[in-house]
């Protein structure tokens, strides 16, 4: 039986929560509903909406329309699920226009602050 190895992901979202400024409002493009960066960065973040099959069918193709809304009360944008950023290239776009606060090995803080 193959198993995945999973011993550096404590290590990972202990980086990715110190790279987030304390008291920060952030929003997330992330895995897990943001529950492994809950539980080993303590950081809690607001959801980006991601791109999958039913939201497709529910609501068309995932588009970024709703930025400013869904952005309003938040400092920062956290990417670390990049293959539902690669979904969602209208908030790609968005996202370039906005500053890099901290890149690390899979993760990219932008500021919103601008």
């Amino acid at each position: 039986m193959v198993a995945e190895d999973f011993r550096d992901e404590p290590a990972f979202w202990k980086g990715v929560g110190d790279a987030i400024p304390a008291d920060a409002d952030v929003i997330a493009l992330t895995q897990d509903y943001g529950y492994r960066l809950m539980l080993f960065g303590w950081r809690k973040v607001s959801l980006w909406p991601l791109s999958t099959d039913l939201s497709e069918v529910r609501n068309g193709e995932q588009d970024a329309s709703g930025f400013a809304d869904l952005t309003a009360d938040n400092e920062y944008f956290l990417v670390t699920a990049f293959n539902q950023l690669d979904k969602q290239p209208d908030l790609k776009k968005i996202l370039e226009q906005y500053p890099i606060v901290v890149e690390g090995e899979g993760y990219i803080l932008y500021d919103l602050r601008k």
